[in-house]
């Protein structure tokens, strides 16, 4: 059963030079069925793969075949903005359209249920979704 949403931040974080260390002990120790990403973390994984691509960067083919190991492991656990995310991700987004896609990721959270994994955890808290923040040890979770 689905309990988490990676924010992006987490999922890039093994892939990173230095990771943080207690998310990816976090990420290890809780079992992939437990997880999902959002339409933003794919949109963001692609945007990169394609920046790379455009600018012609050496690691351009090693960028996108990572971005397509990262979606097939994700595979019916990639989720949508559906109506009631949509209708959240408005009000987050009124007045302040700030961060659209920090507030994408909390409503989509907020519409399944779950929990919003993040490193960027200031950027969302006291919005009505519990976050995790993985890369405390021990982690550290804040309510909704």
């Amino acid at each position: 059963m689905i309990r988490y949403l990676l924010d992006t931040d987490v999922t890039s974080h093994a892939r990173r030079h230095k990771p943080n260390e207690n998310a990816r002990a976090w990420l290890a120790s809780v079992n992939d069925d437990e997880l999902a990403i959002s339409v933003i973390t794919l949109r963001e994984r692609l945007e990169g793969a394609e920046r790379a691509r455009q600018a012609n960067a050496p690691s351009a083919s090693d960028i996108a075949a990572d971005v397509e190991d990262f979606v097939r492991a994700y595979s019916g656990r990639i989720l949508p903005i559906n109506e009631d995310a949509a209708r959240h991700w408005a009000k987050l987004l009124v007045p302040d359209n700030s961060k659209a896609d920090d507030k994408a990721q909390l409503a989509i959270a907020a519409a399944h249920g779950l929990t919003l994994v993040t490193l960027n955890w200031k950027d969302v808290l006291g919005r009505g979704v519990a976050v995790l923040n993985p890369g405390r040890d021990p982690p550290k979770l804040y309510g909704p």
